[in-house]
């Protein structure tokens, strides 16, 4: 973190964190280096950085006909849908298994992709608060 607790927002999301980010390396430096066929090569960040299912998590109340299809006709589990914007941002600076990056939806005027517009019935987490926004 920055001074002032700014963000240096041009680092990627698993890097803005110096502690995370020390994990991650520490996790690298600490994976075999086989060469034999089919070996899995060190690798950062354990997940891929851009993927269908990051674009929906943040997408799925404006276009919740794409989550569907990505998830075999259902929502994803009501405890990995976005919830609020806090949570997602406590995620990816303290989570090893998150580095969902914003898309460009953020950058417009509106943010009304993030809202339950429809009224889509998203679940129920396990804390029993109801998935809505």
């Amino acid at each position: 973190m920055a001074a002032e607790g700014r963000m240096d927002l041009s680092k990627p999301v698993g890097a803005l964190n110096p502690a995370r980010l020390e994990e991650f390396r520490r996790r690298f430096r600490d994976m075999p280096t086989d060469s034999f066929e089919g070996s899995v090569p060190p690798f950062l960040y354990g997940t891929h950085y851009s993927t269908p299912g990051y674009v929906m998590y943040w997408l799925v109340r404006a276009a919740p006909s794409h989550m569907l299809r990505l998830q075999n006709g259902r929502f994803d589990a009501p405890d990995r849908l976005f919830a609020s914007v806090r949570e997602a941002w406590e995620g990816v600076l303290h989570s090893s298994t998150d580095v969902k990056e914003l898309i460009p939806e953020f950058f417009m005027p509106s943010w009304d992709f993030l809202l339950n517009l429809r009224r889509l019935p998203l679940g129920v987490r396990q804390s029993g608060r109801i998935v809505q926004i």
